[in-house]
């Protein structure tokens, strides 16, 4: 899953420098946070980027918020279903 992630990761980053470098450098570290704190830094990165495109530049968190929630929840069910995530 870190390597699946350290690719999204870096394929965001080709579309804007600034996405993920917290994320990326928790993956690379040796004691690496739960997964599901670098999910969110990885989903915050992909809303924003999405922003850039939709709406032509920044978009506050507080409008991407509501999203970005019910996608971890739902990324966070699928991890734990398909066995990638153990509690």
């Amino acid at each position: 899953l870190s390597r699946f992630l350290s690719y999204i990761i870096t394929a965001l980053q080709s579309i804007n420098i600034d996405t993920g470098k917290a994320a990326l450098g928790a993956l690379k570290a040796s004691q690496s946070p739960p997964i599901e704190a670098i999910l969110i830094e990885v989903l915050n990165g992909i809303a924003h980027t999405a922003g850039l495109f939709v709406f032509g530049g920044y978009v506050p968190g507080a409008a991407s918020a509501p999203l970005l929630f019910i996608l971890g929840i739902f990324l966070l069910r699928e991890l734990r279903l398909a066995g990638a995530l153990q509690r």
